[in-house]
């Protein structure tokens, strides 16, 4: 390896024989022909497979890409290239405790590992390119773990540049089988956690102009929880945000006639409401709606007759998204959609309206985007036609890949509405773009599923929501439900 490079990194990563070892091992696994097994492939994690081998000590994982591109002057090109795969090496005799590498199939003259908004400049040698250094390894191992997809672009001599996606999926079990293997431990991610606070109103947005706020702005503004019910606030500083919401149709969860009551404080938790949430992750990731959860003690996922008590890891309240998480497997992860969403867009939206009080299986509506925004152009939601009943906040709303295109949030008052224009609105609802949604999980650093790209059949959707998508329920004390005066409960914005 040329100078300027750490000292430790100045060994080629494989000697002769053994990467004939791999990639004879690695092509028999890829081909059809999978009764063929190699001598040295201990285990294999979806789209990585681990190999482990002795004298000397070596274990590593290896995975060919998904997807590869060649172009030469921006034009599609066909070209020859040998084996091309990305590894992880554990090496205890020589203290390599996770070593990158990577072999486009053709010697380059430049080579760059990108991981999502992450770039790395590679060393290059023959057909081998690596980290620079131990802390350039250490970082891009922390990436490939974060990450759902690594994009490797390298040029040639000729011109020639290439583009090979591989998949991370499973990227981490594969690691952490390797290490265990040969002993040692996956090197820890040197990349300090990030806080993720809501984005900052934008001074005197929403204070003094009602018409910039959100919806999730405009009911806490001008409502509030006494004993239990949702009443409007009637402070001065209020009434126009009550005059906003109530010229909008939105009723904010307040129901004429509030009986006024005083609870009997107790420290026993009681279900005041339900609503819904979907899984997003292997790891037991739940997306909701903030105000589903917001003021609840407890909020416990119903899963096949199972119940668990969840953790929040994150909320969004601008956006009104919350991230939950359990213990349990999912059944099913849904992907989230990477296309914008579009007038006329048919799709499904799942969920438990009335909670268990209809009956505690999932249903389903349809329909279509009516508009890409939402009240006041409110960028951040989609309209809908597809009905939404009490329940339904914090569901998915799907596509007809099956990916996620928004989540359930509100829908418009029809009392108002039949009040002010003399006609039933007829299905106008909203839902939380998948942006958004895309956007809490990278900043809490959880990894989310590609899109799909095939259409499913409404069988085959419907199998894939009712194993990803949760009954939710909110658990409060009596002295809990008294202290809110300024949230949100579950499905209170529904009614």
């Amino acid at each position: 390896m040329s100078g300027g490079l750490h000292k430790k990194y100045t060994t080629p990563y494989l000697r002769l024989s053994l990467f004939a070892s791999v990639l004879i091992a690695f092509f028999c696994f890829i081909t059809e022909a999978h009764a063929q097994t190699s001598s040295n492939r201990v285990s294999k994690f979806k789209n990585w497979s681990v190999f482990a081998e002795e004298n000397p000590k070596e274990c590593w994982t290896a995975s060919a890409p998904t997807m590869t591109l060649n172009t030469r002057n921006g034009k599609i090109v066909s070209v020859r290239r040998d084996r091309i795969l990305l590894f992880t090496f554990f090496r205890p005799g020589k203290g390599v405790d996770g070593q990158v590498s990577f072999t486009p199939g053709y010697p380059a003259v430049k080579v760059s590992l990108r991981v999502g908004s992450q770039t790395f400049d590679l060393a290059i040698k023959g057909v081998w390119a690596w980290p620079k250094n131990k802390a350039d390894d250490k970082r891009i191992i922390a990436a490939l773990k974060r990450g759902s997809t690594a994009t490797i672009l390298a040029s040639s001599k000729r011109g020639t540049d290439t583009k090979d996606t591989f998949s991370l999926m499973g990227y981490t079990d594969a690691i952490n089988d390797a290490a265990r293997r040969c002993g040692m431990k996956v090197p820890k991610p040197m990349v300090a956690t990030p806080t993720v606070k809501a984005p900052p109103v934008k001074k005197n947005e929403c204070v003094n102009d009602a018409s910039k706020c959100s919806v999730t702005e405009l009911c806490i503004r001008s409502s509030y929880i006494r004993s239990g019910k949702k009443i409007w606030r009637t402070e001065n500083t209020a009434k126009k945000f009550v005059a906003a919401a109530k010229k909008a149709g939105l009723s904010c969860g307040v129901s004429p006639n509030v009986a006024k009551s005083t609870p009997i404080p107790s420290n026993e938790k009681f279900k005041v409401a339900s609503g819904t949430g979907f899984f997003v992750s292997d790891e037991g990731h739940i997306i909701t709606n903030h105000h589903v959860i917001d003021g609840c003690g407890d909020v416990k996922v119903h899963i096949k007759g199972q119940t668990f008590v969840s953790t929040k890891i994150a909320d969004d309240i601008r956006n009104d998204l919350a991230i939950l998480k359990i213990s349990q497997k999912p059944g099913h992860v849904f992907p989230l959609s990477t296309n914008s969403p579009f007038p006329l867009q048919d799709i499904i939206v799942a969920g438990f309206p009335f909670g268990e009080r209809v009956s505690s299986s999932l249903k389903f509506t349809q329909g279509i985007v009516s508009s890409v925004s939402g009240i006041g152009n409110d960028y951040s939601q989609i309209q809908i036609d597809a009905a939404l009943q009490p329940g339904n906040s914090g569901g998915p709303i799907l596509d007809e890949f099956g990916n996620v295109v928004a989540v359930a949030v509100a829908k418009l008052s029809l009392e108002k509405i039949l009040k002010d224009f003399g006609v039933v609105p007829e299905n106008t609802n909203f839902g939380v773009k998948a942006s958004a949604v895309k956007n809490l999980m990278e900043g809490n650093q959880i990894s989310f599923k590609s899109p799909n790209v095939e259409v499913l059949s409404k069988q085959n959707l419907s199998q894939a929501a009712t194993a990803g998508t949760v009954f939710l329920s909110c658990w409060m004390t009596t002295a809990q439900l008294e202290q809110m005066r300024t949230t949100k409960v579950l499905f209170n914005e529904l009614n």
